[in-house]
């Protein structure tokens, strides 16, 4: 589902480590962090998320973003986190390239 996320960062890598070829892009995430009541704890305030976001190709797509920025982001939950599937770049934070 594409929902509108403080992105706070990226990197990726693309080499070898090893002896294994790696290849990604990961984003920051700030979230808000909540918690349920009744749940024995508490929390507040935010939190960095980091999702994956493909080959180290998108990082070169995005690297003219300044941060932090908000972008439209198509995430869907794996079982190890968050895979972002889509980034749209809002036009007026295109225009800053």
């Amino acid at each position: 589902m594409k929902a509108p996320y403080q992105v706070i960062g990226m990197r990726f890598f693309k080499g070898d480590m090893d002896g294994v070829l790696h290849d990604f892009t990961k984003l920051s995430l700030m979230v808000r962090r909540t918690s349920k009541k009744g749940d024995g704890f508490g929390q507040s305030g935010f939190d960095v998320l980091e999702v994956n976001a493909g080959d180290s190709g998108n990082y070169h797509k995005l690297q003219h973003v300044t941060f932090p920025a908000s972008l439209e982001l198509d995430l869907e939950p794996t079982n190890k986190g968050f895979e972002c599937l889509e980034v749209t770049i809002p036009a007026r934070t295109a225009a800053k390239a």
